[in-house]
């Protein structure tokens, strides 16, 4: 599951959002053919029982995960949290 959007100082962006959980994505990846991204706990089971993208509902296979791009990455180490 992601991170708590109460935990940050800001409001994060919703592209830094995971579709599933709604949260901040905690361990982001990203599926290569629809280019949609999740927190890796979320996705993981979803893609065992569904086998396909929760957004756009397209074929997605465990193998066709990957990190998030470093665009996201940056984003998500830019945002402040609070202490």
């Amino acid at each position: 599951m992601g991170i708590d959007r109460s935990l940050f100082v800001e409001t994060p962006a919703d592209e830094l959002l995971c579709a599933i959980c709604r949260e901040v994505f905690d361990d982001p990846v990203q599926t290569k053919d629809c280019d949609h991204y999740y927190c890796r706990n979320c996705i993981t089971p979803w893609v065992a029982t569904h086998g396909t993208c929760p957004v756009d509902r397209q074929p997605v296979a465990m193998e066709s995960l990957c990190p998030a791009s470093r665009i996201i990455r940056e984003m998500l180490g830019r945002q402040l949290v609070v202490c």
